[in-house]
């Protein structure tokens, strides 16, 4: 298959949010998301347990899991209007894991660890396909900007060296080269850390607007 000229798809990946948990007002539109009531008109400023050890010990009823949803007509006006004029995916499912599995997941559809690898120091590097082997064996240009640290492209084999490395371009580098025409046909972009949506670990009130500004701007 061909990349259709004049064509673009760019994907912008933030972090750590359900759709029920940050579209519930879309219900109102008919989308199929849980609108429980009580929306908070500023999210959760703190990291919430999110690993796969935080669902088991959930399910066997040591703790309650946090029971909220956010106002995102509010937390996050400019997603809810790209929502409602465009599209909005509503049958979108996380995979009950760490963020790494996730990221991995959403570009190569298979998830190689449940966990989190070590933030500091060595880490693992898998021989799996990616959406982006997946372009190259069909002649369409692609185009990485994982954040500044190379995450999560620098988990793949094919991306982390040679020649697949070449078309992995750090996050300041999206804007210039999308004013400048020339991004490929299709280009998965990361935040840097403090502007992905990740809940903070120290308060950080603005955390999810920072994020919401960046992919605004960079749209």
């Amino acid at each position: 298959m061909a990349a259709i000229p004049g064509h673009r798809v760019v994907v912008f990946i933030q972090e750590n949010k359900t759709t029920d948990f940050y579209f519930p007002t879309m219900a109102a539109w008919g989308a199929a998301v849980a609108n429980r009531g009580h929306l908070l008109e500023a999210p959760p400023n703190f990291d919430q347990p999110h690993d796969r050890n935080a669902w088991v010990h959930y399910a066997m009823g040591d703790y309650p899991a946090l029971d909220a949803q956010v106002n995102n007509d509010t937390v996050i006006p400019y997603y809810s209007w790209l929502a409602k004029q465009f599209v909005f995916c509503d049958h979108h499912f996380g995979s009950g894991s760490n963020s790494t599995p996730g990221h991995m997941l959403a570009i190569g559809g298979q998830m190689p660890t449940l966990k989190n690898p070590p933030f500091t120091g060595p880490h693992p590097v898998w021989d799996l396909p990616s959406i982006f082997t997946a372009a190259e064996a069909g002649g369409v240009s692609w185009a990485a900007f994982p954040d500044g640290s190379g995450y999560p492209t620098k988990f793949y084999k094919s991306l982390a060296t040679p020649p697949g490395s070449a078309e992995v371009y750090p996050p300041k580098d999206f804007i210039p080269m999308a004013k400048a025409g020339t991004l490929p046909h299709v280009c998965y972009v990361w935040s840097p850390a403090g502007y992905d949506e990740h809940p903070p670990h120290v308060s950080t009130p603005d955390y999810v607007t920072k994020g919401q500004n960046l992919v605004w701007d960079r749209v």
